[in-house]
């Protein structure tokens, strides 16, 4: 199963944008939903599980859509409720009557979040769960068609996977999770509700594993015992599957209104070597739900659903998401912000996803983004990318990585005189990147409302560039495109082409004593030729000087400012 189109229209933010529209064609196993807050990346996901909602309860949607997928030999396409297929390879498109759906849809829609927010639980999942369990007794599967895997089925999952013979899981089990085999699990059974069950396997999972305990010396029972349990499995893929299912409906169910079934599990103790699970990363037990989706649960013709898969994750974790996402026998949407796992992804599997007032609810190209990071040699990334091409803040470009550290520290160290300093600044990787930068990725998007201004050195490559972005503003009629040069100290005007770079802020006392020590150690003229620059020494201890090193820099971002308020409530001509 792998999605091919989805055309979204009527949908919570996406409701005034013409359509919203995603080609899925060229992605591999999985794609990546990218874009800032609120731009619409979870409104995705909820559609995507409303969709398949309404096709497994036959209901209608709020909104209207258009979805294709591969299934099988075939190609699906529901229209609003309204199916037809078309077999590989033939162009003849038939019909699917609403009766024989459930033969071209996913097996399931499993989904995860990666926080405490539960909106996709409490708007959509939620009622599936009801149904399923509205009365076990009647169930004839025990896979939900909707699934909801969150942080209170982790126990589930990692006794599923203990149980596991996959050497994948084994390695994840042993190396990540640092898990050894003497592993003991306990549960709190609350055998009253038994009547609410039919006598079915789940139910006698249950009663062998009390049976179990009450058979063990320290009622808990070796992990090695439930892996070696007779369920009718197939294979030891099958046994971990009935594992979670049969855990997670007797675990999770609350009996209420809608309800008839209750709990019968009501607490999972897992120990190794005496250690309590629970002492666990969150990361780890989000990576423990996330293995389990992909290597265990999910099948061909699974479709997974993850929001923020890598929250919590360690950053040297994060792009092993994409190692255990990138499946070739089920296709996985999800939403992410983190730069190291999108920098390891093919532009293919990215969409980038922009929300404006002007334009609404959109789905760019990535061609800008490979511009900008192309032109500037990486220094730019796809993050940093979204930010400038879905931003409506006013945008500084700086000449490349000294200048926009130099000015973020300035900004903390002067905090909190400069909290309010509402750029989004760009490094552009070198002076001569600058116009380039412009040209190829911002001019097209840059809106008339926002100004864009560009700072260089007064030195010959600034000089240089300056002189080009004044040529591009000029040309385009671009009233919103400014350049500037560092301001001076003093504030008088630059002239007669004497230097004036970004480290001229900085006291000379800030490096002064490094330079002395450096050249003191130094004992031959070919020590002294090799002695590195100033700017150098600037680059390495800039994050170490004191606030006070940082005082001259308020004459740069005072100018910056006094520049974006000029453009933003320019002064009333006088007669």
């Amino acid at each position: 199963m792998k999605l091919q189109e989805l055309h979204i229209q009527g949908y919570k933010n996406l409701k005034d944008a013409a359509k919203v529209s995603f080609d899925f064609t060229k992605c591999t196993n999985y794609t990546a939903l990218i874009g800032l807050n609120g731009s619409g990346k979870s409104n995705i996901l909820e559609a995507v599980s409303l969709i398949f909602s309404s096709l497994y309860h036959n209901t209608a949607t709020d909104f209207s859509y258009a979805i294709s997928y591969t299934f099988e030999d075939s190609l699906v396409t529901v229209n609003n409720g309204v199916m037809s297929v078309q077999q590989n390879g033939s162009e003849e498109v038939t019909a699917v009557a609403k009766s024989a759906h459930n033969k071209y849809l996913p097996t399931n829609v499993i989904a995860s979040y990666s926080g405490e927010e539960l909106r996709m639980w409490e708007n959509i999942y939620i009622e599936s769960y009801s149904d399923f369990f509205k009365d076990i007794k009647k169930q004839t599967s025990f896979v939900p068609k909707l699934l909801y895997i969150n942080k209170f089925s982790w126990e589930f999952a990692l006794i599923a996977l203990l149980s596991s013979d996959d050497p994948i899981i084994k390695s994840f089990i042993k190396d990540i999770l640092k898990i050894g085999e003497n592993v003991e699990v306990q549960f709190t059974i609350e055998e009253k509700n038994y009547g609410l069950y039919e006598d079915n396997e789940a139910l006698s999972l249950i009663k062998r594993l009390v049976s179990l305990q009450k058979e063990s010396a320290n009622n808990s029972i070796p992990i090695q015992t439930i892996s070696t349990l007779e369920l009718g499995q197939q294979n030891n893929k099958d046994l971990t599957q009935k594992l979670f299912y049969y855990l997670f409906i007797t675990g999770m169910p609350v009996k209420g209104e809608k309800i008839k079934a209750d709990k019968i599990i009501r607490k999972t103790e897992i120990k190794f070597d005496s250690i309590d699970v629970k002492k666990l990363s969150e990361g780890e037990k989000k990576l423990i739900l996330i293995y389990t989706i992909t290597h265990l649960l999910a099948d061909n013709k699974t479709l997974i659903l993850l929001d923020e898969p890598d929250a919590h994750i360690h950053i040297e974790r994060k792009k092993d998401i994409i190692d255990i996402i990138d499946k070739e026998d089920c296709f996985t949407l999800f939403t992410t912000h983190s730069p190291k796992i999108l920098n390891c992804i093919d532009e293919n599997n990215i969409k980038l996803i922009k929300n404006t007032k002007e334009t609404g609810v959109e789905v760019l190209k990535l061609d800008r983004i490979n511009a900008l990071s192309e032109i500037t040699n990486g220094e730019f990334s796809i993050i940093d990318a979204t930010l400038a091409l879905s931003t409506s803040k006013d945008i500084l470009l700086v000449e490349g990585t000294n200048d926009y550290n130099y000015i973020m520290q300035a900004i903390e160290k002067l905090s909190p005189d400069y909290d309010d300093y509402d750029f989004h600044i760009i490094n552009c990787g070198g002076a001569d990147n600058v116009p380039a930068v412009v040209e190829q990725s911002l001019l097209s998007i840059l809106k008339d409302s926002q100004l864009c201004l560009c700072t260089f050195d007064y030195d010959g490559q600034g000089r240089r560039n300056y002189d080009k972005i004044i040529e591009i503003a000029t040309g385009e009629g671009k009233a919103n495109l400014k350049a500037m040069y560092h301001t001076k100290l003093d504030g008088t005007a630059h002239v007669n082409n004497e230097d004036f770079y970004m480290e001229d802020y900085f006291p000379v006392d800030a490096y002064k004593t490094d330079i002395i020590n450096t050249i003191n150690g130094k004992t031959s003229f070919k020590q002294l030729e090799e002695y590195q620059k100033p700017k150098s020494i600037i680059q390495k201890k800039y994050e170490t000087f004191d606030s006070s090193k940082y005082e001259n820099f308020r004459v740069i971002l005072d100018e910056t400012l006094k520049i974006k308020r000029e453009f933003h409530n320019p002064p009333v001509p006088t007669a």
